[in-house]
């Protein structure tokens, strides 16, 4: 696409000219994306990055020149005339790729490796979520229900021995102060709302109205306070644990609302289709959590196969519309079921829809979720998209609840009944994708992430 020439200006400084070859050049779409790159380029600064010395994108055969210093590629050092580089040598080279990275970094460009990680992380949140459900089925199938209830002991033991182990701070970085009340107040928020709403949850299976329950009620109008203050509390503090500026990015604001209304349908699907299996279909739990394996599947191709495929080409809004609509099909198809529904016929489609829906529409939210934020400040805008997924969760395990306990009213639960509730599940599911699939439309304007 185009053609690096070596020069030498009048100075003496070496500097590499790239050129469009003339049969791109005549192209307007090509000439955009030239010009974005070469805009991008302009962007980053560090020590360790090569300066844009000139360029002209409008010109008949569009141009840049950079800085360039003469010298072999690595391959060739390392493959064909020393062999391995001295530790002291390699140490050095990783240090200043990290410095150059960093500074692509702090300029808002998303490198290609970063996408896929978005990715990555996305198929591990959603997938290990539906892989979860095959885990809790074994568990209620092979030893008593209670053992089942500490099963996350051992696991967050796991991922505490791997943090401290794998997991360091960089050299040189500098300490904050820890914004304690910050901490408790988001905290504290985050878990009388998680638990008033799961509580709501297990009290209306039980047959009993949780949603007027005064005790419940007061403990997430106390909840709704403390996270609210909160918030105010980031604006005022020095070091916040989410910075102001993190917030008020139109885009990204978007991007928590879908996480949270995308939570509350994914969790839509987990219980009411569970509740299908095992209520109208007879389904045992070990049975019921495999069901969940082809979505977990789903869930990955549609985050690291197509979404970080695209996400440099496409603006966000469009991948997560597009996701979003994916997943309401798939919940119409899900409202289809009868009594006897076959596996592979009818539950299966809808719920590989609704997968691979949720891995396209997620991915960019995380993406957005990082975008433009200083380093330091990265960890708490992306412990927002965490918090307002988990929030999302438990808002749904509330909403199939009561769904689910409306429908069945003072009746047996039958297979038919349980049908009912659960198809009004799968709408109420549809219609909070459907929702954030609006929301997502209207507030994510963020043009494609640009690319190193």
């Amino acid at each position: 696409m185009g053609l690096v020439y070596l020069g030498r200006s009048e100075a003496g400084r070496t500097v590499a000219v790239k050129v469009v070859q003339t049969e791109y050049a005549g192209h307007p779409e090509f000439r955009r994306r030239f010009a974005r790159e070469v805009a991008s380029a302009r962007r980053v600064g560090g020590s360790w990055t090569a300066d844009v010395l000139d360029a002209d994108p409008e010109a008949a055969v569009p141009w840049v020149a950079t800085q360039y210093i003469p010298g072999p590629d690595l391959h060739s050092v390392v493959a064909e005339d020393f062999g391995p580089l001295p530790e002291h040598s390699v140490h050095v080279l990783a240090g200043r790729l990290a410095l150059a990275l960093r500074a692509v970094h702090e300029a808002g460009l998303i490198h290609r490796e970063r996408r896929r990680a978005f990715g990555i992380y996305v198929a591990v949140s959603g997938g290990g979520s539906a892989l979860a459900m095959l885990t809790a089925g074994f568990l209620l199938q092979a030893v008593d229900w209670r053992v089942g209830l500490y099963a996350s002991v051992p696991l967050a033991g796991l991922a505490l021995i791997v943090v401290l182990t794998l997991v360091h701070d960089r050299p040189g970085r500098t300490g904050a102060r820890l914004d304690v009340l910050g901490v408790l107040l988001g905290s504290g928020g985050l878990v009388l709302l998680t638990y008033g709403l799961n509580e709501i949850a297990g009290v209306l299976v039980g047959a009993s109205l949780g949603w007027t329950e005064p005790r419940f009620l007061v403990v997430l109008a106390v909840g709704a306070l403390l996270l609210g203050a909160f918030l105010w509390w980031q604006t005022r503090t020095s070091s916040p644990l989410v910075a102001p500026y993190v917030l008020k990015d139109r885009s990204r604001v978007g991007g928590y609302l879908v996480m949270l209304l995308s939570g509350t349908g994914v969790v839509g699907l987990f219980g009411a289709l569970g509740y299908y299996l095992v209520g109208v279909q007879g389904y045992p739990p070990i049975r019921v959590g495999g069901a969940f394996v082809p979505l977990a599947a789903a869930i990955v191709i549609g985050a690291t196969q197509v979404s970080a495929r695209l996400l440099h080409r496409t603006p966000p809004r469009v991948l997560i519309v597009a996701g979003l609509v994916t997943t309401v099909l798939g919940l119409v198809l899900l409202t289809g079921l009868k009594t006897d529904s076959g596996y592979a016929t009818q539950v299966l489609p809808g719920t590989l829809l609704v997968g691979l829906g949720t891995g396209i529409a997620l991915m960019p939210v995380f993406a957005l979720a990082a975008d433009a934020v200083a380093p330091q400040h990265s960890g708490g805008a992306s412990a927002a998209v965490t918090a307002t997924q988990h929030l999302g969760e438990a808002f749904g395990s509330a909403v199939v609840a009561g769904v689910l306990f409306a429908h069945l009213g003072g009746s047996e639960w039958t297979g038919a009944a349980m049908l009912r509730g659960c198809t009004a599940a799968f709408w109420w599911a549809a219609g909070g994708a459907l929702l954030a699939a609006l929301l997502a439309g209207l507030l994510v304007t963020a043009g494609r992430p640009e690319e190193e």
